[in-house]
């Protein structure tokens, strides 16, 4: 991924990033609107969710059997839900990366992962430097849209180059880009518990079958995913990542 060197762009900074993430917003996928009408047996309990969330690593894989649709990813959100009602010390900040069954288009598929993503964690930045953000290629103004552009040739694709790069391409790198801003995790305590410490929050992205978009023309995607992830929303934030995928 190119970082290149845009002269006339303003740098961008917070104004920049918060007018991006509300047109991006327009394309991010809330987990309801996925997930309301899945019916089925809960395979988490809020006992067993927090139990995974504890003892698991950074990353982690979930199986769920083969043609289960969402039903996995589904009764992770519905018992997430419910983890106000768990005791829990610390409760999490869930982000769900659930694709519409509509959506069936790679590129389509990976905008609404990568928009959903970059909107959720931008909501929990607290400083953005131009300066690094600069070094990795990032800029504001016009610059921002070619992450709205959807019909270009991508750079993992054969028989293109960086300049030809589309959408996809840019988000992953603006995913990148932002291990370099700073984050808050934590909510200060109520007027009644006054003298107490910040409350801090675990931060958990569940992928649902990321698979189904990693094939082929995907491939090329998901690997510069994968290696976005590992540093802004693992080394970074500190959070974890489970990926759902059918067994088989």
């Amino acid at each position: 991924m190119a970082a290149g060197t845009f002269h006339g762009f303003p740098p961008f900074d917070e104004d920049e990033l918060r007018h991006l993430v509300t047109n991006l917003g327009d394309i991010a996928v809330k987990p309801e609107d996925v997930l309301q009408e899945t019916h089925a047996d809960q395979l988490f309990t809020t006992e067993t969710l927090l139990q995974l969330i504890t003892e698991s690593s950074h990353k982690r894989i979930i199986t769920s059997h083969q043609g289960a649709g969402t039903l996995g990813i589904s009764s992770f959100w519905k018992a997430s839900r419910h983890l106000d009602t768990a005791n829990a010390t610390a409760l999490p900040i869930f982000i769900f990366l659930a694709v519409p069954e509509s959506i069936v288009g790679v590129r389509e598929a990976w905008r609404c992962i990568l928009c959903t993503l970059i909107s959720e964690i931008s909501s929990h930045i607290t400083c953005v430097p131009p300066e690094k953000l600069k070094e990795s290629g990032i800029w504001g103004g016009q610059f921002s849209q070619k992450y709205f552009q959807l019909d270009g040739p991508s750079e993992y694709e054969e028989g293109t180059s960086d300049e030809e790069g589309d959408s996809i391409d840019a988000l992953i790198d603006l995913l990148l880009a932002l291990q370099h801003c700073d984050y808050q995790f934590y909510s200060e305590p109520g007027e009644s518990s006054s003298g107490l410490l910040p409350i801090e929050h675990p931060f958990i992205v569940v992928a649902d079958r990321l698979g189904r978009f990693s094939c082929d023309a995907g491939e090329g995607y998901r690997a510069c995913f994968d290696q976005a992830v590992d540093a802004t929303v693992l080394g970074k934030m500190g959070g974890k990542i489970f990926y759902i995928e059918e067994e088989g």
